[in-house]
């Protein structure tokens, strides 16, 4: 087997959206970015099961919407793989992100 070594600014790991922003982020800062992934470019990880964006409860729309509604959905949509502690982290910020 060969060995073959590669130079980069910076290395991603992961071809989905996060990893696609991330070098188009380092690309704007003028550097080199490489991304691997386990799989196919955007066939793998989790962006393709955002189902279908980014949500936040902001209670706008419909007064049933909540923060704990928001978190079940995720875990859910999640198969409930996900870590409970990150997606109370995420629910809770969103909306000052959005």
């Amino acid at each position: 087997m060969e060995i073959k070594t590669i130079t980069t600014d910076v290395l991603i790991i992961g071809s989905g959206g996060a990893g696609c922003r991330a070098a188009i982020e380092v690309s704007n800062q003028g550097k080199e970015a490489l991304i691997v992934s386990k799989g196919l470019s955007f066939r793998s990880g989790c962006t393709g099961m955002a189902e279908g964006g980014y949500n936040a409860a902001l209670g706008l729309v419909d007064p049933e919407d909540s923060v704990e509604a928001h978190i079940k959905d995720t875990l859910k949509g999640g198969s409930y793989l996900n870590d409970p502690k990150l997606v109370d982290i995420l629910i809770n910020e969103s909306p000052d992100r959005l």
